[in-house]
């Protein structure tokens, strides 16, 4: 085997290893259960149209600096709540979420939250974090 054969050998191994390394990792990030949380069911005010859609409205307490996480119960993302420059003890607002088409079933949805505040553990939001969250219907542009 030449020097030349030799180097190339070694370099597939050293850029081989690295890629395989994070293509396990990735696998097994996605086989992984959804981290802490507290699942919702939500229920549709009405069956979906044609041409509607459907948005998650939720009702934010204060939670400083922190992010509010909506993901489907098999951990795909929803979308986050992130309320920066709310101030501390203020509440956060009220914020709407665009669901992607097929996701409420017989006119239900269920969500998992959670909350994360950098440099914590994950957590599901308490009720006073968390107020309110519902379903809203948005009716065909006309």
């Amino acid at each position: 085997m030449g020097v030349n054969a030799l180097f190339m050998t070694n370099l597939k191994v050293k850029v081989g290893m690295p890629f395989l390394m994070i293509t396990a990792f990735a696998m097994l990030g996605q086989a992984a259960p959804c981290g802490p949380g507290r699942e919702l069911s939500l229920t549709a005010p009405h069956a979906l149209n044609p041409g509607e859609t459907a948005w998650i409205v939720a009702k934010v307490g204060a939670i400083g600096k922190a992010e509010i996480e909506f993901t489907t119960p098999d951990c795909r993302s929803l979308g986050t709540i992130s309320p920066f420059g709310v101030r501390s003890g203020y509440t956060g607002g009220t914020y709407t979420l665009p669901l992607p088409s097929g996701l409420i079933s017989d006119g239900h949805l269920t969500v998992r939250v959670s909350l994360n505040r950098g440099g914590h553990a994950e957590r599901a939001p308490t009720k006073e974090e968390l107020k309110e969250v519902h379903l809203r219907i948005k009716p065909v542009a006309r």
